[in-house]
């Protein structure tokens, strides 16, 4: 497995009310990026996770944990949700479909 896509964990970033104009503004989302080994998901496994066969959903693998909460992943300007995670004993695995 080659570890050499960058994906970002995005965390939403904080909104305040600004009493001047009444409105609320939201700050830019905190992006971490890590490198991963990204998949299609396969047939067998997607059975598993959704049910059925689902289009756009991938497989990432990372190499260490990854501790920090985060909203959602960011893979190539694209919006994805986790679906399924398995905690290995060094390694993270996300099964991820995107948002549209």
């Amino acid at each position: 497995m080659r570890y050499d896509h960058p994906v970002y964990f995005c965390r939403d970033g904080a909104s305040e009310y600004n009493e001047e104009t009444g409105d609320y503004s939201v700050a830019e989302p905190t992006k971490t990026k890590r490198l991963a080994s990204i998949i299609q998901t396969g047939e067998d496994r997607a059975q598993i996770v959704y049910g059925g066969i689902r289009e756009g959903s991938l497989t990432l693998h990372l190499q260490r944990h990854y501790p920090d909460p985060f909203d959602y992943i960011e893979i190539d300007g694209r919006k994805y949700r986790v679906d399924h995670r398995s905690k290995l004993r060094v390694k993270d695995c996300y099964v991820v479909s995107e948002v549209v």
